[in-house]
């Protein structure tokens, strides 16, 4: 703060997934998955929303997933923890939205689906499993950096000035596809 002088704005963006089948899950992965997902995104917010409060207001952004809403197998997804953290982050979204509006501070979230990240490195490990998850998106790919920039500007400038509690999915079209699908087992 006394760098800076005022945050307008927080994105919540660091995430961190673990990888293992639920049935040997390990507790370990669970938390620390947790541990910088939803307990680093409350305390951050906690304290930059205080400074908002005093200079009148400002945007929190955070980053959740498609994945808070839509379940996959092991063999899709075996992330556990990294889906139920990003349905915390959704609650949290929403409850924030509520709790920080008297203050002039609007809370958003963006739900990207399917994105060309390093947490898919254990998707594109098998060609035929990354063909099948890249055959789900109806625009035919992944999305990039590009992909993102628009609604995160949009939700964090006065443009949005209304929106607050709001979810945006930037998916490629996923969630609109029918839910009838064969998984893999």
């Amino acid at each position: 703060m006394a760098e800076a002088g005022a945050i307008d704005i927080l994105v919540n963006n660091a995430a961190r997934t673990w990888a293992a089948p639920f049935f040997e899950y390990p507790l370990e992965g669970w938390d620390k998955v947790f541990a910088l997902n939803v307990r680093g995104v409350f305390l951050l917010t906690q304290a930059v929303a205080e400074h908002m409060k005093q200079a009148g207001g400002g945007a929190i952004l955070n980053i959740s997933s498609l994945s808070a809403r839509l379940g996959a197998s092991d063999a899709e997804q075996p992330v556990a923890a990294y889906m139920a953290s990003k349905g915390a982050i959704d609650a949290m979204t929403r409850d924030l939205a509520i709790k920080l509006a008297p203050h002039g501070i609007r809370v958003n979230a963006i739900a990207p689906g399917p994105f060309d990240t390093d947490m898919l490195a254990h998707i594109k490990q098998d060609p035929e499993t990354l063909a099948h998850h890249d055959a789900q998106v109806p625009l035919g790919r992944p999305g990039g950096p590009d992909d993102i920039k628009g609604v995160a500007v949009f939700l964090a400038s006065s443009a949005a000035a209304f929106v607050t509690g709001a979810i945006l999915e930037v998916d490629g079209g996923v969630s609109s596809v029918y839910p009838v699908r064969k998984l893999k087992p």
